[in-house]
């Protein structure tokens, strides 16, 4: 078993403070650990795909959460639609994640943190209580807290995908597995679901891409 990641930049929210600075933390939280998965990792190793017929990887976790931030905090809460995806093609599902053959980590990475940073800039502006615009329905910034919160989702993927390179730092890892359980497990998930939590593709089980 590998230790669970430890690193004086990440330390877990406190116990008890209001639901504002708990929802706010907990997600600073979550990018931080993200971002720590990466660290230590080279080029191949953040591109790789340990699941053949899945379109997981870890730079590809990046470009998604810099999607699922803008949907959010800019699209939602600023109730602006047509705001453009940032590496997403509309017409083709999950399309943030591959190809990366060409994609820089560095611009790669600035990017997530600059839409980060703008949700930040963002949310400061609104009450928890303030809405924004869903499917045409009002939906509050706590309702969109509680639905980001979830990053760990995403990150739990995370930990079976650094598990599955080759030679991950060991300290990179948000939660103690052994390698062949990780990559086993996910493989159950791919095949009995047919999806992976939060956005992946439906039809990665069946090896279509």
């Amino acid at each position: 078993m590998v230790e669970d990641l430890s690193d004086p930049r990440r330390s877990e929210p406190a116990f008890i403070g209001t639901e504002r600075e708990m929802v706010e933390t907990w997600l600073d939280f979550h990018r931080l650990t993200l971002l720590l998965k990466c660290e230590g990792l080279n080029d191949e190793q953040r591109k790789h795909r340990p699941i053949p017929t899945s379109k997981l990887s870890l730079q590809g976790l990046v470009r998604h959460m810099g999607e699922v931030e803008r949907n959010w905090f800019h699209r939602v809460l600023l109730k602006a639609p047509e705001t453009p995806p940032i590496w997403a093609d509309p017409a083709v599902e999950d399309s943030e994640f591959v190809p990366l053959l060409g994609a820089s980590w560095d611009a790669d990475v600035a990017r997530w943190q600059e839409e980060c940073e703008r949700s930040r800039s963002t949310t400061s502006r609104f009450a928890l209580d303030d809405t924004g615009l869903r499917h045409g329905e009002p939906c509050s910034l706590r309702w969109i807290y509680v639905q980001i919160t979830p990053y760990r989702w995403d990150l739990g993927h995370g930990d079976h995908v650094t598990i599955g390179t080759s030679n991950p730092p060991r300290d990179r890892l948000a939660s103690g597995r052994v390698k062949a359980l990780a990559t086993a497990a996910l493989r159950a998930h791919l095949v009995l679901t047919g999806e992976v939590a939060w956005g992946f593709a439906r039809s990665e089980c069946v090896g279509e891409e």
